[in-house]
């Protein structure tokens, strides 16, 4: 939501997604592993990291750097899913390749539309409010998964 320029977004995107890589391959090789739990708490709490920046961060340009290391966190919680699909292993580096490439379209995609509604949105008084509630509910929502994620709330 802090926006930047489209090709700083798409920085910041592909960044996750070649983090993501990195782990969600290492982990489905059984490379790398770590507990369930730990990996879903990690994931709210960099959810909630972001939305918290969107309310004081000014500047985006390094952000590709935070996302990369949210990014692995994120590739391992991938990891999980495809692992508990059995995929075949024959062709699973083109599996993992197609997954991989498949994400950054969609996110490419999603984050395009995202940055023009942004950006229409802009033009309303009232668009640095939402921006703000919209940040806060995110904020909210990922507070609420990591309680439950670490047994404070079922």
């Amino acid at each position: 939501m802090l926006g930047g320029g489209l090709g700083i977004l798409f920085k910041v995107v592909t960044a996750f997604t070649l983090a993501h890589s990195i782990t969600l391959s290492l982990a489905v090789l059984n490379l790398v592993s770590l507990p369930t739990p730990f990996i879903e708490s990690a994931i709210a709490l960099s959810v909630v990291w972001v939305a918290a920046e969107n309310l004081w961060r000014k500047e985006v340009r390094h952000r590709w750097l935070l996302t990369f290391g949210f990014g692995l966190i994120h590739g391992l919680g991938f990891a999980g899913i495809l692992q508990e699909m059995n995929l075949a292993t024959t062709n699973l580096a083109l599996t993992l390749a197609s997954f991989n490439i498949g994400v950054e379209i969609g996110q490419l995609c999603v984050v395009t539309i995202a940055f023009f509604a942004v950006r229409w949105l802009q033009k309303y008084s009232w668009a640095l409010h939402l921006r703000h509630w919209v940040s806060l509910g995110t904020i909210a929502i990922g507070s609420f998964w990591f309680a439950q994620r670490v047994g404070l709330v079922f």
